[in-house]
C-alpha cells in the first residue's frame, strides 16, 4: 500500500501587507500654510464654545490650502484631519507639562526646559507618549495656543495667565519681605537673624514662569485683537450699507415732497394731479423713473397713468 503525503500550500502572509500604510509627509511650508489657515478660521469665529470647530471647517481649510498651494494633493480627509488630531494631542501634553512646577518653555529654541526631573518622571508615567516631547523643538506651540488655547483652559493642571502673574507677584512679595544681610544693603546695619538668599535655580524658575505667563497673555491679546479687527471690518461694511440706504431714503423723501411742485407745472386739473400723485408715490421705482424723464415725457407718462 502506497502512502500519499499531502503537502499543504503555505498561505501568503496577508497581515504584513495589510499593515503597510502609505503616510503623507508634510513639508514645513505646508504646515505653515495649515497653521495660518487655522488661525484664520479661529478669527472668523468658526471655533465654537465647546472648543470644537463648526461643521465644514475641514473643507474650508482644504480650500485655503489649495488657494495657497494650487498643485497640492492635501485634502480634508485624511491629511488635514489627521494632522490636526496629531497637533492637538501634542499640544495637550505640552500644555499640561508646562503647568507643572519645574518645567518651563525655552522661547528661543521652542522646546521644553526640564528643571525638575521628578516632576517630569511623574508625568510621563501617566502620559507615556510625552517621553518623545523632550529635547525636541516645537515651533508651532505659540500658534497652537491661539488655535487650541481654550481646549485645556480648565482641569487639574490649568493655570490662567492672570493666575500665573498673581502667583509670581506673591512669590516676589515673599522674597522682598525677608530682610537682607548688611553686605547687601550698602553699609546699612541690618539684623542677620533672618537671612534669605534666593538660589539661582529658584530665580530661573521665577523667570521661566514670568516669561511663560507673559507669552500666554500676549498670545491671548493678539487673538482678541484679530477677532476685534474682524468684528470692526464687519461693522464698517454694515454701517456703509446702512448709510447708503439712509441716503437713498432721504433722497426718496425729498422727491415725494417735490412731486406736487412738478405736477403743478403740467396742464392737469386738481383731481387728475392728486390721482397721478397717489399712483407715483406708491412705488419708489416709479418715483425714480418719473424724475428721470424730461418735462415733455413727464406729461406723456402722466397721461398714460391716468388712462
Amino acid at each position: 500500500m502506497i502512502s500519499v503525503t499531502r503537502q499543504k500550500k503555505a498561505k501568503p502572509n496577508k497581515g504584513a501587507a495589510s499593515k503597510t500604510v502609505c503616510r503623507r509627509s508634510w513639508t514645513r511650508n505646508e504646515e505653515e500654510v495649515l497653521i495660518n489657515a487655522l488661525k484664520d478660521i479661529v478669527a472668523l469665529g468658526m471655533k465654537v464654545e465647546n472648543n470644537t470647530f463648526r461643521s465644514g471647517y475641514l473643507q474650508v481649510l482644504e480650500g485655503k490650502i489649495i488657494k495657497a498651494l494650487p498643485s497640492t494633493d492635501l485634502r480634508a480627509t485624511p491629511h488635514i484631519e489627521s494632522k490636526i488630531k496629531k497637533w492637538k494631542k501634542v499640544y495637550n501634553s505640552l500644555f499640561s507639562l508646562l503647568s507643572l512646577s519645574g518645567i518651563g518653555w525655552n522661547g528661543t529654541d521652542k522646546m521644553l526646559d526640564v528643571m525638575n526631573e521628578e516632576a517630569w518622571d511623574d508625568y510621563v508615567k501617566k502620559d507615556v507618549d510625552a517621553k518623545s516631547l523632550r529635547n525636541k523643538s516645537w515651533p508651532f506651540y505659540e500658534d497652537w495656543l491661539i488655535i487650541f488655547g481654550k481646549d485645556r483652559a480648565t482641569g487639574e493642571f490649568a493655570e490662567s495667565a492672570t493666575d500665573a502673574v498673581e502667583n509670581m507677584d506673591k512669590e516676589d512679595e515673599v522674597g522682598e519681605s525677608m530682610p537682607l544681610n548688611s553686605s547687601g544693603m550698602g553699609g546699612m546695619e541690618c539684623s542677620n537673624s533672618v537671612t534669605h538668599h534666593p538660589t539661582s535655580s529658584s530665580e530661573k524658575r521665577k523667570e521661566k514662569k514670568r516669561a511663560r505667563a507673559a507669552d500666554t497673555l500676549v498670545e491671548g491679546l493678539i487673538n482678541f485683537a484679530d477677532k476685534l479687527c474682524h468684528v470692526m471690518e464687519k461693522a464698517d461694511s454694515r454701517m456703509e450699507f446702512i448709510g447708503s440706504r439712509l441716503g437713498y431714503a432721504h433722497d426718496l423723501s425729498a422727491a415725494r415732497k417735490s412731486l406736487n411742485v412738478v405736477l403743478l407745472k403740467l396742464p392737469l386739473c386738481p383731481d387728475d394731479r392728486f390721482s397721478v400723485a397717489d399712483l407715483i408715490m406708491r412705488d419708489a421705482q416709479r418715483i425714480d423713473f418719473f424724475f428721470s424723464l424730461s418735462d415733455e415725457d413727464k406729461l406723456f407718462y402722466v397721461i398714460r397713468l391716468l388712462s
